[in-house]
């Protein structure tokens, strides 16, 4: 093959040392043989400088080339004469990630990630509390969360008010929505803003065995090593390096190469502005949450009181445009006032089903029960899909928030790759859309046609995915 018509890149979320690209190579090169040894034509390994290209070309469906690229991150770029189908170069990308996560879940190591934001103070990563953890599946858009939760405290309600308990209910919800932006606050470790706007990542990859000896260990020797990296380097106006990390971590007994740090750099508050600049609204209250978990949510009754939370995890797996991508979709609630939408949507239907089921006998009362909550989660999928397109065509980058979902959400993709899985999906208590639909969708925008309603469109291909997934 030697004129390319057809070309579509992806990153699949995984890095992968130098040490471990032969061993690497080696192993995708027998899970090709193993799955496609009937349309593998040749697999060869490419030594470009500094890079290793693992080229595998296929015969079927028609001749097309996977390239594997080692930067720091891998990349997967897809070549070809003539047009694949989107959905079947999407199930080609999913299935590599599976690939690369069977090799990297072989290499039994552990992550160390330090979380750095200058002129702020040294917050240990952290599993969530439990209030912390309750706080943040009620407030960041966990309609299950807030499901159960609502339903335990209404049996309180109903002991106290009787038949005045809905109204109760209601009202408790409204003072709680009302504080939601100083509740996701709360829930943040640091408060972001133009002087304090920098966030660095330090990654330090070491031995499984090694790594779980250390956690054993109390966590203040890991604030040890991270105060006097921050000391010697970010707290006197220095860059941070894979050396002097490398070394500090030798000082405490542990071996950490410098081919297996990661330092990444993003100046996150003048990221954000930016993009606000573009949602023409102010720049809101900006939390980071210093977890491992990937997420970023918006919430708050309204753009003057709105608070973005972004999770120092999100900033570790996802590149910067695919974080610009990612908090674009939450500017796009935070703009359209989705917070008070859902809570609008919920407080309804909670009501609609208490004056409702008090009429119904068993089974209807189960049924309509199962309908009335399925309905409004599916309607929650409109609004998610509207901040799918909305951050597209503000940002005109589909392709970023693509990347950032399949990083996202692998394993997850994997498992909607089957219609029928995907057709649970939309039924699911989950107000986003299957992931596999969000990213086939986004594949196939054209932004030089932007939709009269973003709403509109949304919902008309809500309605075409779901029925496409049992057709």
């Amino acid at each position: 093959m030697k004129n390319f018509h057809y070309e579509k890149s992806y990153e699949l979320g995984f890095y992968i040392s130098r040490e471990d690209y032969e061993k690497y190579f080696s192993f995708i090169e027998g899970k090709c043989l193993e799955w496609f040894s009937n349309s593998v034509d040749s697999i060869n390994l490419l030594h470009e400088k500094d890079r290793c290209i693992l080229q595998i070309s296929f015969n079927f469906p028609i001749n097309f080339t996977i390239n594997l690229n080692l930067d720091e991150q891998l990349k997967m770029t897809i070549r070809s004469c003539e047009k694949l189908s989107t959905e079947y170069v999407l199930n080609l990308v999913i299935l590599f990630q599976y690939f690369t996560h069977q090799f990297v879940s072989s290499r039994r190591e552990g992550n160390i990630i330090l979380v750095y934001i200058p002129g702020l103070p040294i917050t240990p990563m952290k599993e969530f509390s439990p209030v912390k953890k309750f706080l943040n599946a009620l407030f960041t858009g966990s309609f299950t969360a807030f499901f159960f939760s609502f339903l335990l405290i209404g049996l309180l309600f109903f002991s106290f008010m009787g038949s005045l308990a809905p109204l109760g209910i209601i009202g408790f919800q409204t003072v709680l929505f009302l504080l939601s932006s100083r509740i996701i606050s709360f829930i943040g470790d640091w408060q972001l803003s133009y002087d304090h706007g920098d966030v660095y990542i330090v990654s330090c990859r070491i031995p499984i065995l090694q790594f779980t000896g250390l956690v054993k260990r109390k966590w203040t020797d890991i604030m040890s090593i991270k105060k006097e990296i921050y000391d010697a380097s970010l707290g006197l106006g220095k860059s941070l390096s894979s050396k002097l990390i490398s070394e500090k971590f030798r000082e405490h007994g542990i071996i950490c190469p410098e081919t297996r740090i990661q330092v990444k750099h993003i100046r996150l508050y003048n990221l954000i502005k930016d993009l606000c600049e573009k949602y023409s609204i102010e720049v809101p209250r900006i939390n980071v949450l210093n977890t491992i978990v990937p997420n970023a949510a918006s919430s708050g009754p309204s753009l003057k009181f709105a608070t973005l939370l972004v999770n120092s995890g999100l900033i570790y797996m996802l590149n910067e445009d695919e974080v610009k991508a990612v908090i674009g979709h939450e500017l796009s609630h935070t703009v359209n006032r989705d917070p008070l939408v859902l809570f609008a949507m919920a407080s309804c239907e909670y009501l609609l089903r208490v004056y409702v089921l008090q009429y119904l006998t068993w089974p209807l009362d189960l049924i309509y029960l199962l309908v009335s909550v399925s309905s409004l989660y599916f309607m929650a999928k409109f609004l998610e899909a509207r901040a799918d397109l909305e951050a597209s065509y503000r940002l005109k980058s589909p392709s970023a928030l693509v990347n950032a979902l399949l990083k996202l959400s692998f394993p997850r993709t994997f498992y909607e790759r089957s219609a029928f899985n995907r057709f649970l999906r939309w039924f699911s208590w989950n107000p986003h859309p299957p992931t596999y639909f969000r990213i086939l969708r986004l594949e196939q925008i054209d932004i030089s046609k932007k939709p009269k309603s973003f709403l509109l469109e949304s919902i008309k291909d809500c309605l075409r995915g779901f029925v496409h997934s049992f057709i």
